[in-house]
Protein backbone atom coordinates (compact mmCIF):
# COMPACT_ATOMS: atom_id res chain seq x y z
CA UNK A 1 0.00 0.00 0.00
CA UNK A 2 1.25 3.35 -1.07
CA UNK A 3 -0.12 7.23 -0.36
CA UNK A 4 0.80 8.96 -3.22
CA UNK A 5 -0.01 12.82 -2.86
CA UNK A 6 -2.90 13.91 -5.37
CA UNK A 7 -1.20 17.39 -7.45
CA UNK A 8 -3.82 17.05 -10.24
CA UNK A 9 -6.90 15.31 -9.81
CA UNK A 10 -7.49 15.37 -13.41
CA UNK A 11 -4.75 12.48 -13.52
CA UNK A 12 -6.53 10.60 -11.19
CA UNK A 13 -7.98 7.69 -12.90
CA UNK A 14 -10.94 6.35 -10.53
CA UNK A 15 -14.21 8.56 -11.30
CA UNK A 16 -15.21 8.15 -7.27
CA UNK A 17 -11.89 9.18 -6.30
CA UNK A 18 -11.20 12.02 -8.85
CA UNK A 19 -14.52 13.59 -7.54
CA UNK A 20 -13.47 13.32 -4.07
CA UNK A 21 -10.15 14.86 -5.02
CA UNK A 22 -11.94 17.77 -6.64
CA UNK A 23 -14.44 18.55 -3.37
CA UNK A 24 -12.62 17.77 -0.37
CA UNK A 25 -11.40 20.76 1.89
CA UNK A 26 -8.47 23.17 0.40
CA UNK A 27 -6.97 24.02 3.28
CA UNK A 28 -3.90 25.14 3.97
CA UNK A 29 -3.05 22.26 6.19
CA UNK A 30 -4.65 19.49 4.32
CA UNK A 31 -3.36 17.21 1.65
CA UNK A 32 -4.91 14.75 -0.33
CA UNK A 33 -3.26 11.43 -1.32
CA UNK A 34 -4.70 8.27 -3.67
CA UNK A 35 -4.05 5.36 -2.09
CA UNK A 36 -2.29 2.48 -4.29
CA UNK A 37 -2.19 -1.03 -4.47
CA UNK A 38 -0.85 -3.23 -6.92
CA UNK A 39 -0.90 -0.32 -9.31
CA UNK A 40 -4.70 0.35 -8.68
CA UNK A 41 -6.11 3.11 -7.21
CA UNK A 42 -8.47 1.93 -3.90
CA UNK A 43 -8.75 5.06 -1.88
CA UNK A 44 -8.54 8.78 -1.42
CA UNK A 45 -7.37 9.98 1.61
CA UNK A 46 -6.88 13.41 2.73
CA UNK A 47 -5.09 14.40 5.95
CA UNK A 48 -4.75 17.86 8.03
CA UNK A 49 -0.70 17.95 8.36
CA UNK A 50 -0.22 20.51 10.65
CA UNK A 51 3.47 21.67 11.78
CA UNK A 52 5.00 20.29 14.70
CA UNK A 53 5.37 20.49 17.47
CA UNK A 54 1.53 19.06 17.47
CA UNK A 55 1.42 15.86 17.99
CA UNK A 56 -1.10 14.74 15.95
CA UNK A 57 -2.72 14.23 12.09
CA UNK A 58 -5.80 14.47 11.32
CA UNK A 59 -7.57 11.78 9.23
CA UNK A 60 -10.46 14.43 7.45
CA UNK A 61 -11.54 11.51 4.56
CA UNK A 62 -10.59 8.23 3.62
CA UNK A 63 -12.93 6.91 0.73
CA UNK A 64 -12.75 3.62 -0.86
CA UNK A 65 -14.87 3.36 -4.30
CA UNK A 66 -17.84 1.52 -4.15
CA UNK A 67 -17.28 -1.33 -6.45
CA UNK A 68 -14.41 -2.06 -4.07
CA UNK A 69 -15.39 -2.40 -0.95
CA UNK A 70 -15.59 -4.60 1.84
CA UNK A 71 -12.41 -6.01 0.82
CA UNK A 72 -9.76 -4.94 3.17
CA UNK A 73 -8.59 -1.94 1.56
CA UNK A 74 -9.81 0.61 3.72
CA UNK A 75 -8.28 -1.41 7.03
CA UNK A 76 -5.14 -1.43 4.72
CA UNK A 77 -5.21 2.60 4.05
CA UNK A 78 -5.53 3.61 7.07
CA UNK A 79 -2.66 1.16 8.73
CA UNK A 80 -0.70 2.88 6.09
CA UNK A 81 -1.80 6.28 7.68
CA UNK A 82 -1.15 5.54 10.49
CA UNK A 83 2.97 4.24 9.15
CA UNK A 84 3.07 7.50 7.93
CA UNK A 85 1.73 9.85 11.31
CA UNK A 86 4.57 7.24 13.16
CA UNK A 87 6.91 8.09 10.60
CA UNK A 88 6.68 11.91 10.23
CA UNK A 89 6.91 11.72 14.27
CA UNK A 90 3.15 12.47 15.16
CA UNK A 91 1.88 10.40 18.38
CA UNK A 92 -1.41 9.93 16.87
CA UNK A 93 -3.77 10.31 14.44
CA UNK A 94 -7.32 12.25 15.17
CA UNK A 95 -10.79 11.33 13.28
CA UNK A 96 -14.19 12.55 13.63
CA UNK A 97 -16.20 9.64 11.38
CA UNK A 98 -18.57 10.98 8.91
CA UNK A 99 -20.41 8.74 6.43
CA UNK A 100 -20.07 10.24 2.83
CA UNK A 101 -22.59 8.00 1.74
CA UNK A 102 -25.81 7.10 2.72
CA UNK A 103 -25.63 3.39 2.85
CA UNK A 104 -23.17 3.81 5.76
CA UNK A 105 -24.48 4.63 9.38
CA UNK A 106 -22.72 7.08 11.48
CA UNK A 107 -23.39 4.44 14.32
CA UNK A 108 -21.37 1.34 11.52
CA UNK A 109 -18.61 3.89 10.71
CA UNK A 110 -17.98 4.61 14.76
CA UNK A 111 -18.12 0.73 14.87
CA UNK A 112 -15.60 0.13 12.05
CA UNK A 113 -13.27 2.36 13.28
CA UNK A 114 -13.50 1.17 16.78
CA UNK A 115 -12.62 -2.29 15.75
CA UNK A 116 -9.31 -0.70 14.44
CA UNK A 117 -8.68 0.64 17.42
CA UNK A 118 -10.37 3.97 17.27
CA UNK A 119 -12.04 5.25 20.76
CA UNK A 120 -14.33 8.33 21.01
CA UNK A 121 -12.62 11.07 22.92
Amino acid sequence: MELRAITDPEKVVNEEIRRCAKDSSKAAATRHFVAIENGEEVAFVSLDIFPHPQEFLVLYTLVVPKSIRLKGFGSRVLMEVERLAKEWRYAKVLLKPKPLDKSWSSKRLERWYSNRGYVRS
